[in-house]
């Protein structure tokens, strides 16, 4: 474990949080695992934590609760700790209680930057642990569900998020749908029409937020217009049923489903994967003037502040 640290030595905590206090923390539970399986897991879950931290801007604050926050999706905190580690693990977490309840605390300050409700909704997740271990597992997604928002919602202008009217974001465990052929599907997020709300997944919530949110700007921007005149002049086929037929325009194939889809997946790709799908509309027009067309809608619902200098910042 002393190598991989000394390997990232350089990454820059955040202010709120001790790097002592961490690594301490991270050696009491590394030692408290009982089988080489969960120590190798270990290690590699704590390699990958840093690594993403390194590999595109080595300026981010690094937030120990996504290594945790990685530790539980890994269900090594989750399902594979006996009791004996259970309850030195929350001896080792006591360590970082202080800047935990810290993380939490920072939703009053979102809420009243932005104007909304964050919820934190935790009572449809099922855990196979109890009492104070379930507990400290809670706390610990609240501090990295807090941390991933407070980024997220910095990449948006304030006004922006007053002039979608959203209202407010609720962060679960999980939700499904059931289609038409009753096939059950995990859902990554969702916007009901109406309610300014928009619901997502901790599990995938920086790859779903973005997408949810253009959906809930999209009841106050009306481009259907020149979305609908795009798809007669260049015949694009939205359907549900051939979603994996290739077609020009679409850069991946959950587009297909239908326009509203379209728009929020390539709102997601501009924040999520920029020179990705930049580089791709260069060799298809119909992808660029799609771009276009949601470049626009930022632009009108930021009081111009989403510009073309915004992108060009962004995605130095």
């Amino acid at each position: 474990m002393h190598n991989i640290l000394e390997k990232y030595s350089d990454i820059t905590f955040t202010n709120k949080c001790d790097k002592s206090d961490f690594i301490d923390s991270l050696e009491k539970i590394y030692n408290t695992l009982t089988t080489q399986n969960n120590k190798v897991e270990f290690l590699d879950i704590l390699e990958s934590s840093l690594l993403e931290y390194t590999k595109f801007d080595n300026t981010i604050l690094y937030n120990p609760f996504e290594l945790f926050d990685a530790l539980i999706e890994k269900d090594l905190l989750w399902e594979k700790f006996d009791d004996d580690e259970i309850q030195n693990t929350v001896e080792s977490l006591n360590i970082l209680q202080r800047y935990i309840n810290k993380k939490i605390d920072e939703i009053t300050y979102l809420e009243a930057k932005y104007n909304i409700k964050i919820i934190l909704e935790k009572n449809n997740v099922c855990s196979p642990q109890s009492g104070i271990y379930w507990a400290w597992l809670w706390k610990i997604w609240s501090a990295s569900i807090v941390h991933k928002l407070s980024k997220l919602l910095d990449d948006y202008p304030i006004i922006f998020i007053k002039n979608i009217k959203l209202h407010k974001i609720v962060i679960v465990s999980y939700f499904f749908k059931i289609d038409q052929y009753w096939n059950k599907t995990q859902l990554w997020g969702f916007e009901t029409l109406g309610d300014n709300n928009i619901y997502l997944s901790y599990r995938n919530l920086i790859d779903s937020f973005d997408h949810e949110l253009y959906h809930q700007a999209m009841q106050y921007y009306n481009d259907s217009t020149e979305w609908e005149n795009l798809r007669e002049n260049t015949d694009l086929f939205y359907t549900y049923k051939n979603i994996n037929n290739v077609s020009l325009g679409f850069a991946r194939n959950y587009w297909k489903e239908n326009i509203a889809e379209d728009q929020a997946t390539i709102a997601e790709g501009l924040f999520l994967n920029y020179q990705n799908l930049t580089n791709r509309s260069e060799k298809d027009k119909i992808l660029a003037r799609k771009i276009e067309l949601v470049k626009n809608a930022y632009f009108d619902l930021s009081d111009w502040l989403i510009d073309k200098n915004f992108w060009i910042k962004r995605n130095k």
